[in-house]
């Protein structure tokens, strides 16, 4: 059989390797195998979905009766245009449904205390049209008054810069703004604007606004936000993640012939004309496994501490990468919960915590704490600079941090805290820095044999996290497929179009944005 450039004639293909298995190395291995691939995944940690993995489980007395929840790296959110992943959810049995958070709030500390403001659903239900339905925030007094007392010009000035967002493509325009930072969009901005996108910076890109690249952010702007109003909402698994996502994927894998390997570290991987070795260890011995292809759907601290051969180690070490970061999820359980009218999710726009999440509302666990004590279970999360101040603290000490700012958040909560757990996470959030989206490695390498896969590796069109993750699986697979011989992988889903009022306006501003009517981003070094 005569194959393509750079194929070697020889019999289909069937064996891979998938290393690791977080998300993205399950969509790539539950792919292949439902291709009629024989899928073997290896994953360094006792269990399985990386950053959608749950940990073990906690336990704790409390009136008389003991009590057993999940826990969880930290609750995830799958957002509307995470298309690859919703259909991979959909698609296999058991799976818990997506269940939808219907509000989010921004917590303003002042100096009468904190404030909170309805963020979400407030621009999704608006009116407006989609170009200008965040202009529904002006219909939060708080927010109105605000805005009157500093003047109405800082606003404008902010939101021509704005007009960055919506003119953006992320197909083209990466490199024109990967080398700038948040912090040069948003230094002259007003206060309670600037510190919802500086809050909305470290809890989505994980860093402070002077780290993170402006490219990565506009890319979220106009993915989660500025395309459609209804991009914002998202939903999350009825479920802990292990039970409810990660074990019905294994669960497929398994169903197809394919298997994991837990707490299996490749050291090497070796790759050799006919095929592809792994050299792994578990805690009992190291081992050898041969096949014919393989994935590495590692994040980048996993991968670079894999051994790889030179055309991979030059296509690694060649360009800069996204930054690896830690994180902590703190759980509060009360017992007594806040207003109904509160917000089930939001940001806090102060420097003590990143975001929150409500999960008695929203999980099976979780409920029935509710429905047994009246209560109710407050999950929050630290990231970068956060989580590292918080990590050099005892677990009461993070408690007592996180606990004074959901005190300040929610007062009819203040002495109705009966337990708190302190999960702390590896450093393997992806962060883009500057310099790093404009450079992010492929789904192909040098080597025929070999596909990556993860939330750092680039994509045809915008996406980020758990669906970056999810489709660079499927890409991957879908890369080697013709070498193994096989057929009927499903085609990628592109990101839903951008509502009518933004595709008119977006050619119009982009052309108005290349002639600099309005007011250029560009680095306040100068």
């Amino acid at each position: 059989m005569r194959r393509g450039p750079g194929r070697e004639e020889s019999s289909p293909l069937k064996r891979v390797l998938v290393v690791g298995g977080g998300i993205a190395g399950l969509s790539a291995a539950v792919h292949l195998a439902r291709a009629g691939a024989a899928v073997t995944v290896l994953e360094a940690n006792a269990f399985g979905g990386g950053r959608f993995a749950t940990h073990g489980f906690v336990t704790f007395d409390f009136q008389r009766r003991a009590w057993r929840f999940p826990v969880d790296h930290g609750l995830h959110g799958v957002w509307r245009q995470y298309r690859n992943l919703t259909r991979l959810l959909e698609s296999v049995a058991g799976a818990a449904p997506l269940v939808p958070v219907e509000d989010q709030e921004l917590i303003l500390q002042g100096p009468s205390g904190a404030a909170a403001v309805e963020v979400g659903a407030r621009v999704r239900n608006s009116r407006l049209p989609d170009l200008l339905a965040p202009l529904a925030l002006l219909t939060s007094p708080r927010l109105a008054l605000s805005t009157l007392r500093e003047g109405p010009l800082k606003y404008v000035r902010a939101g021509a810069r704005v007009l960055h967002a919506t003119a953006f493509d992320g197909a083209v325009d990466v490199a024109r703004y990967d080398d700038l930072t948040v912090d040069d969009f948003l230094h002259d901005w007003p206060d309670w604007l600037k510190r919802l996108f500086c809050a909305l910076t470290h809890s989505g890109f994980f860093l402070d606004p002077h780290e993170v690249s402006l490219a990565a952010f506009l890319t979220g702007l106009s993915y989660y936000s500025v395309s459609h109003k209804r991009d914002a909402d998202f939903t999350t698994p009825s479920d802990a993640a292990g039970p409810g996502v990660i074990e019905p994927l294994v669960g497929e894998l398994k169903r197809h012939g394919g298997r994991l390997l837990l707490s299996t570290r490749a050291r090497a991987l070796f790759v050799a004309p006919t095929q592809v070795s792994l050299h792994a260890f578990d805690e009992a011995h190291a081992q050898r496994l041969e096949a014919d292809a393989a994935v590495l759907a590692l994040d980048p601290p996993g991968l670079s501490a894999l051994e790889v051969p030179a055309e991979l180690h030059a296509l690694f070490h060649a360009r800069p990468t996204p930054k690896g970061v830690a994180s902590v999820a703190v759980r509060l359980f009360f017992s007594a919960s806040p207003s109904a009218r509160r917000a089930t999710s939001g940001i806090f726009g102060d420097e003590r915590v990143d975001n929150f999440f409500w999960l008695d509302r929203l999980q099976r666990p979780f409920m029935a704490w509710r429905a047994a004590t009246g209560g109710a279970v407050l999950e929050c999360h630290l990231y970068g600079s956060r989580a590292t101040r918080a990590l050099s603290l005892s677990d009461e000490g993070v408690v007592t941090l996180v606990g004074a700012a959901a005190e300040a958040g929610w007062p009819e909560l203040r002495g109705q805290r009966v337990f708190a757990h302190v999960q702390r996470n590896p450093a393997t959030h992806v962060a883009f820095t500057p310099g790093t989206m404009r450079r992010l490695p492929t789904v192909e390498t040098p080597l025929p044999r070999v596909a990556l896969a993860g939330d750092f590796v680039h994509t045809p069109w915008p996406t980020l996290y758990l669906e970056r993750a999810c489709l660079t699986g499927l890409l991957a697979a879908r890369h080697l497929a013709p070498g193994l011989g096989l057929a009927g992988l499903p085609e990628p889903l592109r990101p839903f179009d951008a509502a009518p009022s933004v595709a008119r306006a977006r050619p119009v501003l982009r052309a108005l944005r290349d002639r600099g009517v309005f007011p250029a981003a560009r680095a306040r070094r100068a």
